[in-house]
């Protein structure tokens, strides 16, 4: 089973950067994969890809060497196991709150001792059966990551339990479900939203126990701000912003090279 680089790279107190996955191809993963990004979320919870699609985006992203999470619409025991079924490197799990529910979350995605995820090595995660078991439950709980998705007050207010639980990988802020819990809706920059956020990082970073991430795809959310603050897990955009940015670079390139023949 190949190693996960964000295990080792959270060891190593490193930083890692990868962008929300969207648009459902292998070859946006493959692409993203070349160019040098860490990891890719598939976004489970705001699109809709199906568990056939995932698998060919996990393939592509093995290829590419980047490692595969995806964003979970709940945390439910049977969307948590099926996911993992797919040989996908890690989850994200929105709308975190309580101590109580990260600590079901790893129940479920770990193997024994840890947790009491479901055995099966015949689906891809065990390489249809040719990983032998004593092998899948060993090295099945190094091989994934967990996050989890602070974005609501009573997440922040739960911080300190949420982080103590055993199996956590990483803690991630969602700044716009925050700052709508906060009364800010559509306004993530607010300075009470980015004092809440600021708090965060500073607290699980602290903690030394997992890494602290969040998304940071536009100013004010500057990455070297919150680097310096601490922040190791930084998704910074969107595929579809990356291409809408990209299109209107060379569209503008186009644009000024026509105005100057007119």
């Amino acid at each position: 089973m190949s190693q996960n680089k964000l295990k080792v790279a959270f060891e190593e107190k490193k930083p890692v950067f990868g962008l929300f996955v969207f648009i459902d191809k292998p070859s946006v993963i493959e692409i993203m994969g070349y160019m040098g990004f860490d990891f890719a979320i598939f976004d489970g919870e705001h699109a809709y890809p199906d568990l056939e699609t995932v698998e060919g985006m996990v393939r592509a992203a093995e290829i590419a060497n980047i490692t595969s999470l995806m964003r979970v619409p709940e945390d439910d025991f049977t969307t948590l196991s099926r996911v993992l079924e797919t040989g996908i490197q890690g989850v994200l799990v929105p709308h975190v709150k309580t101590a109580e529910q990260a600590r079901r979350i790893v129940r479920t995605c770990r193997f024994a001792p840890l947790g009491d995820r479901s055995f099966a090595n015949i689906t891809r995660a065990g390489r249809y059966a040719s990983t032998s078991p004593s092998e899948f439950l060993s090295k099945g709980n190094e091989k994934i990551v967990i996050g989890v998705q602070i974005e609501e007050m009573e997440g922040v207010d739960n911080l300190s339990e949420i982080i103590s639980v055993e199996g956590i990988d990483f803690m991630f802020i969602g700044p716009y479900d925050l700052a709508n819990s906060l009364g800010y809706p559509g306004n993530p920059g607010h300075p009470r939203v980015v004092s809440v956020m600021e708090k965060v990082i500073a607290e699980v970073s602290e903690s030394g126990k997992i890494a602290p991430g969040l998304h940071v795809d536009a100013p004010p959310y500057r990455v070297e701000k919150w680097l310096r603050l601490g922040a190791r897990f930084i998704t910074c955009g969107e595929d579809i912003t990356a291409l809408k940015r990209g299109f209107n670079e060379f569209l503008g390139i186009c644009r000024e090279a026509e105005a100057k023949v007119r």
